[in-house]
């Protein structure tokens, strides 16, 4: 089978990551896989993890530029290309597609108060999470099918028990409005023996920085940056505690990477990411966009640290493995190629 994964940029994010493993987990699994990124200004780290059988094809657009002549010679690539499926990964990818090439189209939604109108409502779309389903059923009356996010469970180094128990981290985007990370830093005013790792970059670096010393929290935060997939499974395990800060999440990638990892979670109570954690069986939740009912979360994860370990290191790890493989979700986009287009797809 021929596919083509088309993106618009190739930037640190959890749809990005999930595009490498799928891609990756497609080729091995003996297919023809090409992706297409549609902007200039790809991070070549990022692009030096799709195996060697990945095709990549770099269109160079300027980001939000209103050239046609990029649509068209995208458009051209894509045709000369011949895919049998194209697998878009931005809903606004579905655009600029002449509509012959629409007729190929599968494309996921990665994340909930995602609005699609017109051509984008008119292609099989497909869910990362539950949650993410019942998001566009609710806005938009679409329904889709659920393809649950996975991870390379083998390949992220476990946690072993501990008497220690202060070191939180935090992995994603700096980005407050979405991320969320600025009501860890509130919460960390309540508990004067924790530490904080932030890993990621992003355009809040330098407020939460700010807020940090506001705070008077500063020398307990550290700003470790942006770090490769293997750098983070390799960190992980040197953490007692993982708290996921998001005022809005699809799913929660590395929610799933930090307990495959053994960590004691703490989550925001969104749809998507109580999915990772069984309903709240697997991890302590709080409140969205509250400082305070985060502070209880983590609270009630301290008070009881070695019930806490013992999950995480058990049932944790266990759970996330048999719901979120990679291989899984590379093996059900495969049958749903099949299923939207037999006539093209044939396993």
């Amino acid at each position: 089978m021929k596919i083509l994964h088309l993106i618009f940029t190739m930037k640190t994010g959890g749809t990005e990551s999930m595009l490498i493993d799928i891609a990756n987990e497609q080729s091995r699994m003996g297919h023809d896989v090409s992706v297409m990124v549609i902007n200039r200004g790809s991070e070549p780290d990022l692009l030096a993890q799709f195996d060697s059988g990945v095709k990549i094809m770099e269109m160079n657009r300027r980001l939000r530029s209103r050239n046609p002549i990029p649509v068209v010679r995208t458009n051209l690539a894509v045709m000369k290309l011949n895919p049998d499926v194209i697998h878009v990964h931005n809903e606004r990818g579905v655009n600029i597609l002449m509509p012959l090439l629409r007729r190929r189209v599968i494309q996921t939604v990665h994340t909930t108060g995602i609005g699609l109108q017109g051509c984008q409502r008119q292609t099989p779309i497909v869910a990362i999470s539950q949650a993410v389903a019942d998001d566009l059923k609710s806005r938009c009356g679409l329904e889709s099918e659920v393809v649950m996010n996975g991870i390379r469970t083998d390949e992220i180094k476990r946690r072993q028990p501990s008497e220690r128990f202060d070191r939180v981290v935090c992995v994603g985007r700096l980005d407050v409005e979405v991320k969320g990370q600025d009501l860890l830093l509130k919460t960390l005013t309540c508990f004067p023996d924790l530490t904080l790792s932030l890993i990621g970059d992003g355009e809040s670096m330098e407020g939460l920085k700010y807020l940090a010393r506001d705070l008077r929290v500063a020398s307990r935060v550290e700003f470790l940056g942006k770090m490769s997939r293997g750098e983070i499974y390799e960190t992980l395990k040197d953490y007692d505690m993982f708290v996921l800060p998001s005022r809005q999440e699809g799913f929660g990638l590395v929610l799933a990477e930090a307990m495959a990892a053994g960590l004691p979670v703490v989550t925001s109570a969104l749809p998507g990411p109580m999915e990772v954690i069984d309903g709240g069986r697997l991890g302590y939740i709080f409140e969205p966009d509250s400082s305070r009912s985060l502070a209880e979360a983590l609270q009630r994860l301290v008070n009881n640290r070695d019930d806490a370990q013992r999950i995480a290191l058990t049932e944790g790890i266990d759970f996330v493995a048999q719901n979120f493989s990679v291989t899984k979700t590379a093996s059900r986009y495969i049958d749903l190629y099949g299923q939207y287009f037999p006539a093209r797809c044939r396993v």
